[in-house]
């Protein structure tokens, strides 16, 4: 009888093919993190970019009811552009009404009461103008400009201008 060998295919790993199983691995998690840290920025970018928007609509409201409610507008006189609003009302205790800029924060104060910020330590306000465009046969349209800031990690700023004209009724 003849004694047969059964030669088993026994393959192993070379390290040259450990070491390219490696390189591809890493490659292919350089991708997934860079991905991640694209995808990380850009929702910190929106972020920023919401609270801006939201922030601006706070204060577009808030001006926007303090001149429609206003009795007379003090500052800016016709034609003017002023660095803040000064208006009348028929309240007693909140004649004047007065929005202004305190270095980066936007406040407004009513009659002698403390001044109250428009926005929060995180949002800065970068410019405000307040133009009086009325004309003798209109009551008082102020056109109102500013700019709202924020920063977010990694060094980012997020800045937006905004626009609206008012009315008083």
């Amino acid at each position: 009888m003849q004694a047969t060998s059964v030669k088993k295919n026994l393959r192993g790993e070379t390290l040259i093919e450990l070491l390219a199983y490696i390189g591809i691995a890493t490659i292919v998690l350089g991708a997934i993190m860079s991905s991640q840290s694209l995808i990380l920025r850009a929702r910190q970018r929106f972020a920023a970019a919401s609270q801006v928007e939201e922030q601006a609509m706070i204060i577009m409201s808030t001006i926007g009811h303090t001149i429609r409610n206003s009795g007379a507008l003090s500052t800016p006189t016709n034609g003017l552009t002023a660095p803040s609003l000064h208006v009348t009302t028929d309240v007693p205790a909140t004649t004047p009404t007065v929005i202004s800029l305190s270095g980066t924060t936007l406040q407004m104060t009513e009659g002698t009461g403390a001044a109250i910020a428009l926005t929060p330590p995180t949002v800065k306000t970068a410019s405000l103008s307040f133009q009086n465009i009325s004309d003798p046969s209109t009551p008082g349209i102020v056109q109102v400009k500013f700019t709202l800031t924020t920063s977010y990690s990694q060094g980012g700023t997020y800045s937006h201008s905004y626009q609206a004209s008012y009315a008083r009724r």
